[in-house]
């Protein structure tokens, strides 16, 4: 259907798709009708009808559209290496049509004014739903609070320092105060600053074969443990971001266990890959948190699998080549992703039989959402196309040139993936066609 992207002045019927949309308790083969941006039937019986286009659906999946919650935009202020209309577009190529904007920007998301401006230029460029995440402290310094209540008032639906840790107990405390009356999650980046500074990659095996100062795992566990205790004692909801080590899933695994309001995510490359990437992608698998041994790959795996963590998000840290292109020491972490992710977690998890597409759904489309209390898109009739399909038949090998983001940075590059988003649709408009 060429022309259509941006368009609701549309009729057209998905035929014969697999839907899978866990909210409404779909996962059958339907035939989807959508008009003007509507969808106006869902049906179980083979619809034909000759006055409209046609997408066949055999070998697709139809999903609500997903929502990634840990992208790094960097506008304002970075945006060399990825602006919100860039960003927003490598989104809906990935099916993503929602997603929670990080706050480490120029000047950082710390106070009413910041974020009116930001809500402003997400109002002129962005191509799907972005929200916003205020900072706990002001440049994520960890020196003086931030004006939470202001901006909650301008509408940001999380806090968090993501790039730094707020190492201060008594600003973390207030700020799971401010927050709790709102229902609001505190995300926090895990990563003890006593016992990182200086380090690059994992310490094991290869940061000793590489000659390069290492992160320990005890510097995430050590926040995370942290954050655990203070969100007990407090009652406010806690969320893990980027969550890598075995010890770290274990501690959530038993905080939720115990029934606090604890939950974490997990990114493609933290369930993919180990640290034995860097040996041929380089600084391109330089990320923060870093890529970890096996014994972790495997622990962040089983996480996603028996469900202590709850959401897949990517981290999208986009930067331009020619920032990467230095020695470890100087290339800053990151790894661009929030158009792979769905591909990814496809290949990974549902082609080989360990979740199941109700899963992938749940941690892609509906958990994020329901976390930061945000509506979840639906297919049911009579709601706004917010849908992404993805088809289950493509093979392909990935390179980083062809990736929509500004940021090509990843460690990708040639790897062998299974399947593709084909169409993203978001409040009733086509934002991206394959």
């Amino acid at each position: 259907m060429p022309g259509m992207r941006g368009r609701v002045d549309m009729r057209f019927l998905i035929r014969g798709v697999r839907v899978v949309d866990p909210t409404e308790g779909l996962d059958g083969v339907y035939s989807v009708l959508i008009e003007d941006g509507i969808i106006r039937e869902v049906s179980e019986k083979v619809l034909m009808m000759d006055d409209m286009a046609v997408i066949g659906g055999a070998g697709k999946v139809l999903m609500p559209g997903l929502f990634d919650m840990h992208v790094h935009l960097r506008e304002p202020g970075y945006e060399h290496k990825e602006d919100i209309h860039s960003g927003t577009l490598a989104a809906a190529r990935g099916g993503v049509t929602g997603l929670l904007a990080m706050p480490n920007t120029y000047p950082t998301v710390q106070s009413a004014e910041v974020v009116r401006d930001i809500k402003k230029r997400i109002d002129e460029k962005a191509v799907v739903e972005v929200k916003l995440t205020g900072s706990i402290t002001k440049g994520l310094q960890g020196l003086e609070m931030s004006d939470i209540q202001e901006m909650i008032i301008e509408g940001i639906v999380a806090v968090t320092d993501d790039g730094r840790t707020t190492m201060s107990v008594d600003f973390m405390k207030e700020a799971f105060n401010t927050i709790k009356p709102h229902d609001m999650v505190l995300i926090s980046h895990a990563e003890d600053h006593d016992i990182v500074e200086g380090g690059a990659v994992h310490e094991g095996e290869v940061s000793k074969e590489l000659g390069i100062a290492g992160i320990p795992a005890a510097a995430e566990y050590n926040i995370v443990r942290r954050d655990i205790a203070l969100a007990k004692e407090t009652g406010a909801k806690l969320h893990i971001a980027h969550i890598s080590t075995k010890e770290a899933v274990q501690a959530v695994r038993e905080a939720r266990e115990q029934g606090l309001a604890v939950t974490a995510e997990a990114g493609p490359h933290h369930f993919m890959l180990t640290d034995e990437t860097l040996k041929t992608a380089g600084t391109l698998a330089k990320v923060n948190p870093p890529l970890r041994s096996e014994d972790h790959r495997q622990a962040v795996e089983q996480g996603l699998i028996d469900g202590t963590i709850t959401c897949i998000a990517t981290d999208h840290a986009p930067h331009t080549l020619e920032e990467k292109n230095k020695d470890f020491y100087k290339a800053p972490f990151g790894i661009s992703g929030v158009e792979l992710s769905l591909a990814f977690t496809y290949s990974h998890f549902v082609k080989t039989g360990k979740l199941d597409w109700t899963s992938i759904v749940d941690k892609m489309a509906v958990n994020p959402r329901v976390l930061l209390n945000l509506p979840v898109p639906c297919v049911k009739v009579g709601e706004k196309a917010n849908l992404a399909l993805f088809d289950m038949t493509v093979e392909r090998t990935l390179k980083n040139e062809n990736m929509v983001s500004r940021g090509k940075n990843t460690p990708f590059e040639g790897l062998q993936v299974s399947g593709d988003v084909v169409m993203t649709m978001y409040d009733g408009k086509v934002v991206y066609r394959g």
